[in-house]
């Protein structure tokens, strides 16, 4: 991307996805010691870069969302499949 433009935000799509992973790091973090810290520190980030990623507000990359599920210890396939199905219960387009 040329200098001083900046990424386009996130579709519908990346920002559902984005909210599933959320949910799912709350979800465990309720049972285990897995919270935002503790994921930025397990992908090499800062917790408000994560927190953009995960609020939707940043772009995520297919690696970061791969590393993501994996150290969350959720089914990357699954992610997507929930994402889609609330956007279409919703009526957004992916």
């Amino acid at each position: 991307m040329p200098s001083g433009q900046s990424a386009p935000p996130p579709g519908p799509l990346a920002s559902a996805i984005a909210d599933r992973l959320h949910g799912e790091l709350a979800a465990r973090a309720d049972r285990t010691t897995r919270s935002k810290e503790w994921l930025a520190a397990q992908l090499g980030t800062s917790r408000s870069n994560l927190h953009r990623k995960l609020a939707g507000e940043r772009v995520m990359t297919l690696n970061e969302f791969l590393d993501m599920c994996d150290a969350i210890g959720c089914d990357p396939a699954a992610v997507i499949d929930n994402a889609r199905a609330r956007l279409t219960r919703t009526g957004d387009t992916p």
